[in-house]
Formats: C-alpha cells, sequence, structure tokens
C-alpha cells in the first residue's frame, strides 16, 4: 500500500507563531512563492516548510506557476517586461524571455506546452512556447487598447481562452488556438480573475473595485446567474476538485481567505490568516483540496500561510519568507496533481464461483477516488472503484479457458493491470503479478 504521511498538525490561530515542524499529510510538492519587493523567488518543501532555495529573478515579480512536464518554473517580472524560467531540478534561471509590456499574472495549459501571459498594461496575452521558451503569438484580449488584462484561464480542452480586463470591466473568450474574440461580457467594477468549473458551463469572476463580490457566468447564455458578497477585495481564486468550494483570496486587511460553497454561492467560511496589519497574496491548493497556501505581506514576520480546509478551515502553519518583502504570487507544485492515482494490488486472489475476487488499495494520495478497470492476463476483467485511503474487491468473473487452466493446474500465477483515473481526471497504469488459487471444494 502507498503510505501517506500523517504526522499530526497542531491549530494556530493568526497572530500566533508560524509552525515548520509539523508535516502536512501526504503532501509531497513544492511550494513556488515570487516577492515583489526583494525581486526573487522562493522554493519551499510544502510539507514542511524548509527553504530550499532563493532565486534572483526580475523586476518586482507577480505570479509564478510550473508547466506540467517541463521540469521548469516560469516568473513574470512585470517592471523588466520579462518571464524568468527557472530549472525545478537545479533551482537556477536557466533562461529569460521578453515580453513586450507588464507581464503579470500566467497560466498554464493542462498539457504544459503553452503559457499565457497577461500584459497588463494593455489590452494583450502573450503565448510562450515551453519547447523553446519563446513568445510565438500575442492575441487582442479587446478592442480597447486600454482594456488591462489582468489575469487568464485556460479550459481543460486547451480550446479557450478566457481574460479577465480590469480596464473595461468584461471578460473575454477567445480561440487560445488563433486569437479570435468569442464573445465578451460586462461583470462589474474591476474584476480580478476567472475560473471555470468543471464541465466547462460555469465560471466564476472576482470583482473588486466597489463591488466586492464572486459573480457566476452561464458559459453557454454568456450572461451573469448569480452573486456573493465578500468582505474587502475578492482576488485569486482555487477550486476544489470535487467542484463545491471556491476559495478566494482577499486583498483586504488583514489577510484573508474566504471559503464559498458553489453552485449555491453561500460563504462558508471568512479565515483570518494572519495578524492586524497584513495584507494578502495569491493563493493555491493542494491536488486534494485539503490544504491552501496563502501569501501575506506586512506584520511582523510576512510569509504564507496554510489552511486545513479538512479540520474547519484552520491556519496549521505558517513559513516565513526569507528576509521578509512582500511575498505575492504561488504556486504548489504537487505531483498528485498530474501524475494520476497510485493503487496497490494484492499479490494472492482466490476463486469463488467462477469469480476471482482481488483486494485493490486506492493511496491515500489520490485525489478523491481511483476508478477504472483491474484486468487479469487470460482471465478477464472487473470494475474498480474505491475513494482515496480505502480498500476494494474487485471481483473479475473467470472465462472458461481461465477456469479450466485453474481447475487442471490448482494455481496460476497471471499479470494484474489496474488502469485508473483520478477525480482530475488524470489517469495511471499499475501492474503486477498477482497468484490466483482454486478455491477447495469439499
Amino acid at each position: 500500500m502507498l503510505a501517506a504521511l500523517t504526522c499530526c498538525l497542531t491549530s494556530s490561530s493568526a497572530g500566533s507563531a508560524h509552525s515548520r515542524s509539523s508535516a502536512l499529510s501526504g503532501q509531497r510538492g513544492t511550494l513556488w512563492v515570487v516577492n515583489r519587493f526583494t525581486d526573487n523567488v522562493t522554493a519551499y518543501d510544502g510539507s514542511t516548510g524548509r527553504v530550499l532555495a532563493t532565486i534572483t529573478v526580475g523586476k518586482q515579480p507577480n505570479s509564478v506557476v510550473v508547466a506540467p512536464g517541463t521540469d521548469k518554473a516560469y516568473v513574470t517580472n512585470e517592471v523588466s517586461n520579462t518571464v524568468s524560467v527557472i530549472s525545478t531540478m537545479t533551482r537556477e534561471v536557466v533562461k529569460t524571455i521578453k515580453v513586450p509590456s507588464d507581464p503579470h499574472h500566467i497560466r498554464t495549459s493542462r498539457d504544459g506546452r503553452r503559457l499565457y501571459v497577461s500584459e497588463y498594461a494593455t489590452n494583450r496575452v502573450a503565448v510562450i512556447n515551453t519547447a523553446t521558451d519563446a513568445v510565438i503569438a500575442e492575441y487582442d484580449t479587446h478592442p480597447n487598447v486600454a482594456a488591462r488584462n489582468h489575469s487568464s484561464w485556460i479550459t481543460r480542452d486547451q480550446r479557450t481562452l478566457y481574460l479577465v480586463n480590469e480596464g473595461v470591466n468584461e471578460v473575454t473568450a477567445i480561440n487560445a488556438r488563433t486569437g479570435r474574440r468569442i464573445f465578451s461580457l460586462a461583470v462589474g467594477n474591476r474584476p480580478s480573475e476567472v475560473l471555470v468549473a468543471p464541465g466547462g458551463t460555469t465560471a466564476y469572476v472576482s470583482v473588486r473595485g466597489s463591488e466586492n463580490k464572486i459573480k457566476a457566468i452561464d458559459l453557454k447564455k454568456h450572461a451573469l446567474v448569480g452573486e456573493v458578497s465578500l468582505g474587502q477585495q475578492p482576488d485569486t481564486l482555487q477550486l476544489t476538485p470535487n467542484g463545491k468550494l471556491l476559495l478566494i483570496g482577499m486583498r483586504g486587511l488583514p489577510a484573508e481567505l474566504d471559503v464559498v460553497a458553489v453552485p449555491s454561492l453561500t460563504v462558508v467560511a471568512t479565515v483570518t490568516v494572519a495578524e492586524s496589519g497584513t495584507l494578502a497574496g495569491h493563493n493555491w491548493i493542494s491536488a486534494n483540496g485539503r490544504y491552501s497556501f496563502i501569501s501575506y505581506e506586512g506584520g511582523s514576520q510576512a510569509g504564507i500561510a496554510v489552511v486545513d480546509h479538512k479540520t474547519g478551515h484552520r491556519v496549521v502553519a505558517r513559513y516565513p519568507y526569507p528576509g521578509g518583502g512582500r511575498p505575492h504570487g504561488v504556486y504548489y507544485d504537487d505531483p498528485a496533481a498530474t501524475e494520476g492515482p497510485g493503487v496497490a494490488i494484492s499479490p494472492r486472489a482466490k476463486v469463488t464461483s467462477n469469480d476471482v475476487g482481488i483486494e485493490v488499495v486506492c493511496s491515500a494520495r489520490a485525489v478523491g477516488f481511483c476508478r477504472g478497470r483491474l484486468t487479469l492476463a487470460g482471465i478477464g476483467s472487473g470494475t474498480l472503484s474505491a475513494t482515496a485511503g480505502r480498500s476494494t474487491r474487485v471481483q473479475v468473473k473467470m472465462s472458461k479457458a481461465g477456469l479450466t487452466r485453474l481447475t487442471a493446474a490448482g494455481q496460476l500465477r497471471v499479470r494484474a493491470i489496474a488502469i485508473a483515473r483520478d477525480q482530475l481526471g488524470n489517469s495511471r497504469k499499475t501492474a503486477r503479478l498477482v497468484t490466483v488459487t482454486a478455491s477447495r471444494r469439499g
């Protein structure tokens, strides 16, 4: 069985000291945080907060992503008009990409082949090819040159790019391959980020300015269909893998993370993540949706707060930023987000009434569940379905040929193959040899 880390966590109030000794359950990723004042990015062990490296980048960095499958992190530098490319293996800058104007928020496609960089001073988004680390296209996000493209969202099928144009208070959809505009929608005073929910029919946009709301968009009707009022300045958005909770970084004082149930748009919790006088930056979640990482500046020690959504949305750890400054952009490079669910197959199975029953365990690190099929070579296959951290007994009906072989031999050594997917749609193949034993008849 794939064992998960099970160290206990201690609760932490907004003003208490950070925790670095407690390990977050089941986390193996690297947390990347940029600092707008010190012009660097720090990589942390996401589970413990141990600093792995602090890397100098360009002037006034804003956001960071790791493109899946590339072993590279990308940091936007607004004042330098560049994107720094960092090797996640050596944790050194390996290239600097020139971007025309004010690179701000950055988004990666699901396959990691494209990056979309919002050019905040303009109405454009730059497209970077991660194979060549070069800008290969620029798309207009709106006819108005003063649109101020703030952020973007690329759909799972990588065909549609949604863009927030803060200067004209609109969300625009364009074809991600050609830049052709599909529609624009007025969403309110000073929108910040947009996120498309699983299924692709609903989007959520944070609206700052004088409104302080989260609004829902029906993407088929191109219309606003709901809203909820929050506190001060809702900004960055994350959605749990099951699509039930929207997590919002709030840019008011003190630093706060709001939790909203969707699609009902009901406020579940408001979490003060740091002491009085602090201001939140960006937030990101672990692939299983349990932990939020949110940066904050100000107060006695700038850093990152960790919120555990499984235990009442509590702050359970804080990771201080080396040298203080203004921690801002956050990205959690979580292997579980891309690798698919791990399963463990029992090495032995028995036949009962011509069915083979075999135990399979879905890893506690899997995102949500393990669903798919288990095949025993030359015998047959059965349905596999288990929640993360639980076992299931898969029933495989024997073929006539398999039953004949087993009856003659009494025992067979066969190859078992499990192909399972998780809640994020990632799939993974696991194989092992299994001894199948015939049941004794009295």
